[in-house]
């Protein structure tokens, strides 16, 4: 079977958002305040205090309290064996949780249900960490002239790219 027919990106991605939707809303990690999703290059010391991440062990700190905050919210994430890694979320902090690892990004201009600015908010956001881990060259952000679709040649583009980094 061809690997690009066997994947239908609209039954990952919009459950995918939605629960994401419903963590972030319901404010994960609202216990002890949640750190500004803006600025992902702060995370709280053992002491509690806001700090700012200085190191890749420091991020690990922000993205377990990230992804704990979700499971509090949505319950256990599945293994590795569920390929979790793989399903690409567009929120400030979990795309961040997935640096070092590569992301393709199509953000239509036209798109009414996720405005293209929004997204390029989320991956400013989430850059940061692909930069602290040295791997600034894995992302890519595509806005096709297009509503909410994902054409055939950016199609073909992420394609490309999932085989890169493969």
């Amino acid at each position: 079977m061809n690997h690009r027919s066997a994947i239908n990106w609209k039954h990952i991605l919009m459950p995918a958002v939605t629960v994401l939707l419903a963590c972030l809303v319901t404010g994960a990690n609202a216990i002890r305040g949640r750190l500004d999703r803006q600025n992902l290059l702060e995370f709280r010391n053992n002491e509690g205090a806001v700090v700012p991440v200085r190191s890749v062990r420091d991020w690990q700190v922000r993205r377990a309290e990230i992804l704990a905050g979700a499971q509090a919210v949505m319950g256990p994430l599945p293994g590795p064996s569920k390929r979790v890694a793989e399903i690409p979320f567009d929120f400030h902090e979990l795309i961040g949780a997935l640096a070092p690892r590569a992301l393709f990004v199509n953000a239509p201009v036209g798109d009414s249900n996720y405005k293209w600015q929004s997204v390029d908010r989320i991956i400013a956001a989430a850059f940061q960490v692909y930069q602290l881990y040295g791997v600034p060259g894995v992302v890519r952000v595509e806005h096709p002239d297009v509503g909410h679709s994902f054409p055939p040649e950016i199609r073909e583009l992420a394609y490309e790219w999932i085989e890169r980094f493969r």
